[in-house]
């Protein structure tokens, strides 16, 4: 598994954070989350750690600066080249798409409703509370922000699912402890 590379991208509160650590465990990969790169960034820039103050970070910051992208893309390369690696991001699958690079690219989905209500969660356990449907409203503001900032950076729109992706995987209904199971099995 030297040099395996896994990559998920997909909206926020699908499972990807905790399909990363599954995998990582389950097949001796080591985890990289592109997310909690960019929200430790937010944070120490004073937009964190709260959703609602991640998207105005998405919004009003990176915007105006895309070295902050591109530093973390740069580090994600980083890893890659290194292998036994599955890593979480919105941009790398796309961009090693293009590259031609033979890496495994997974778009993680859930309805928008179950999305939110995950989110909802942990931002409750934070001492964040939110309704769903502002969650929803949160969440869509910070997906089409990320859209704009992508195609303008990178020229391409992340969310073209069926050409930049290898598969689809959709957690809406499975359980937290039996994710990265079904993912494996659809895998193989």
């Amino acid at each position: 598994m030297k040099n395996t590379v896994i990559i998920l991208g997909g909206p926020g509160g699908t499972g990807r954070t905790t399909l990363i650590d599954q995998l990582a465990k389950s097949l001796n990969l080591r985890p990289i989350h592109g997310g909690i790169i960019m929200r430790q960034i937010a944070t120490e820039l004073g937009y964190g750690p709260d959703e609602a103050k991640i998207v105005q970070f998405h919004q009003q910051y990176l915007p105006n600066h895309p070295e902050v992208d591109l530093e973390v893309d740069a580090k994600l390369f980083e890893e890659a080249l290194k292998g036994s690696v599955v890593m979480e991001s919105m941009t790398f699958a796309p961009i090693t798409h293009r590259l031609q690079l033979d890496y495994l690219r997974i778009w993680v989905t859930a309805t928008e409703n179950e999305r939110a209500r995950r989110i909802c969660k942990r931002e409750a356990e934070r001492g964040n509370i939110y309704t769903v449907d502002e969650m929803m409203e949160i969440t869509r503001h910070r997906l089409r922000a990320n859209q704009e900032r992508y195609l303008a950076l990178y020229g391409f729109d992340f969310l073209d699912v069926d050409k930049y992706y290898t598969l689809s995987f959709d957690t809406t209904d499975i359980p937290v402890n039996e994710m990265a199971g079904k993912l494996l099995e659809k895998i193989q």
